[in-house]
């Protein structure tokens, strides 16, 4: 059992994403039972050059970030909860920073995808071309429990960056090298821990202790019939005091009500999985 200590947290938070991620810091301190401080990176604390030369991700690099976080943070931090901005804490953070294994490096939240997004194919088909290389279960690195005191200890740096050498083309830069160089020592969290928005999770309570992970439903951007006020969604927006009524929301409600009508739409029936109780 550790001692209670520091919960630290490290977001990247450049250009607009700086405010979502604030919103994310907000929400982890609001009923945490230890301590929590938050470091956000952003460009003047990371070497742009060093992450861009690695590509981007969004339109930004500050990404990868989370593979180097043994080098930005100070040497004194032994844990670090790395996560996306746009993650929305639920309950006591505290509850996730005592599930640390000193038998892992990293500890990564469960992954899924919308039908429409491509990630597992541009990953299966980069894998095929490369044989040699095993990620094991491919886990989501938006939500990641690091324990820097092992990684430092260990020298994964020197494999981390290794990997980033030998493979410059490989997808999903951050999420494959961790899948890849921490196969035997990483594992997942409970899947409460990085619940994706749009998944079907009737078996969490988003008013109990969890993490909800806003993968391709951005909640600060409502546009387009199929970008309505689900519950999680309401939920991220009143934590960020932005608006969470209208005609979004009636309709999101309506079509709970009457989901066997929207079910031939694959893009509206993953935004609306949650409605299907």
């Amino acid at each position: 059992m550790m001692e209670r200590d520091i919960i630290h947290i490290a977001i990247p938070a450049v250009g607009e994403y700086r405010r979502w991620a604030e919103v994310a810091a907000q929400s982890a301190r609001r009923v945490a039972s230890s301590p929590v401080e938050v470091h956000l990176l952003d460009w003047s604390n990371v070497d742009r050059a060093k992450m861009e030369a690695f590509g981007e991700w969004h339109g930004s690099a500050i990404a990868w970030s989370r593979l180097f976080l043994d080098e930005l943070l100070p040497c004194d931090i032994d844990w670090v909860i790395s996560c996306d901005a746009d993650i929305l804490y639920r309950g006591d953070i505290a509850k996730l920073w005592a599930l640390r294994d000193e038998r892992y490096v990293v500890m990564m939240s469960r992954d899924s995808q919308p039908p429409w997004r491509k990630f597992h194919p541009v990953i299966e088909q980069w894998l095929g071309t490369h044989p040699e290389v095993d990620a094991g279960d491919i886990l989501c690195s938006g939500l990641t429990l690091i324990n820097l005191r092992k990684w430092r200890a260990e020298g994964w740096q020197r494999r981390v960056k290794e990997f980033i050498v030998k493979y410059p083309d490989v997808p999903f830069l951050d999420q494959m090298a961790l899948n890849v160089v921490f196969r035997d020592c990483k594992t997942a969290l409970p899947r409460e821990w990085g619940c994706f928005s749009g998944d079907r999770n009737e078996d969490i309570d988003y008013n109990g202790d969890c993490a909800i992970h806003y993968v391709g439903d951005t909640p600060w951007k409502r546009k387009g019939t199929t970008r309505l006020m689900s519950d999680a969604v309401v939920l991220w927006r009143k934590e960020a005091g932005m608006r969470c009524g209208g005609w979004r929301r009636w309709l999101w409600l309506a079509l709970r009500a009457t989901s066997p009508l929207w079910r031939w739409n694959k893009s509206m029936a993953w935004h609306f999985r949650t409605a299907i109780r």
